[in-house]
């Protein structure tokens, strides 16, 4: 009988327990990393991250295989894994996952000594990606990220990014740092056509100053298809340095942070993600 480790909020245990007992009774249930053949995460992004900090070490040691149920609110991640959210958890579904799915093997990403597996978001992105305890999440659901959106982004102070120690962005306010490819319940989070799940990350911010240019930022970025005079600054890294002139809010695939100095890279540790 293999044996897994479950990730789930409680919310999320007592909206499936009738599928969990069904896996349950043909998988036994272990309270330890190094006890589980496989690791069974069920919830969003907020949960991957979750994930990604408390079991670094443990990935770093030993590799598992991860099969991800995405029942999060927005579930970007799973749009970059190209995992349905339509699909009914339950022994057969466990078993055929087991039994003929390939892997996926996802870099676990580095902001200073915090880690992240899909998306960070910097200055006014950050105000709009709600965390995953935020009150307006549970009750509006995806409608909570756009509430605010375009109110934020004029609310929030601009400032400069030094990116290197070499040259300066001024006057943004906000960025993003992304491999996978959606934030905030389905916004493009980067210029690429596919997830940046090798080598490079992207960085992404824009110059728009109005209402009417930012939107029109978001709608290229959204398309793929940057015009000759965009306001978007897009640029692949493999390592990057950012220092902006300020303390901003931070979050990491929608989990609080906060700074002005950022480290970010890819890490040699891997999840290996089931695709199914």
């Amino acid at each position: 009988m293999k044996k897994y480790l479950l990730l789930s909020s409680q919310k999320n245990k007592t909206d499936q327990s009738s599928s969990l007992e069904e896996i349950s009774n043909y998988y036994e249930k272990v309270e330890k990393f190094d006890e589980a053949d496989f690791i069974l995460i069920l919830g969003g992004d907020g949960s991957l991250n979750y994930f990604v900090n408390h079991y670094f070490d443990d990935l770093e040691r030993k590799s598992k295989g991860v099969i991800y149920f995405p029942c999060g609110t927005a579930n970007d991640f799973a749009k970059s894994l190209k995992i349905s959210e339509d699909l009914v958890l339950g022994k057969s579904l466990v078993e055929s996952i087991l039994r003929g799915s390939k892997k996926i093997s996802v870099p676990i990403m580095r902001c200073n000594e915090k880690k992240f597996i899909n998306v960070a978001s910097f200055g006014a992105p950050a105000e709009v990606t709600d965390s995953g305890d935020s009150a307006l999440k549970e009750v509006t659901g995806k409608v909570s990220y756009y509430l605010n959106a375009f109110n934020q982004m004029f609310l929030e102070d601009s400032f400069n990014i030094k990116v290197n120690n070499k040259h300066e962005i001024k006057d943004v306010r906000g960025f993003l740092i992304s491999q996978g490819l959606f934030v905030g319940g389905g916004i493009k989070a980067t210029t690429s056509l596919v997830a940046n799940l090798k080598d490079h990350f992207n960085f992404l911010t824009t110059k728009a100053k109005g209402f009417l240019e930012s939107v029109g930022s978001l709608m290229e970025v959204s398309n793929g298809n940057l015009s000759e005079d965009t306001k978007i600054v897009s640029k692949f890294y493999t390592e990057a340095n950012f220092k902006t002139n300020k303390e901003i809010n931070v979050k990491l695939d929608g989990e609080v942070y906060k700074g002005s100095e950022f480290k970010i890279d890819k890490s040699k540790v891997l999840v290996h993600f089931y695709a199914y």
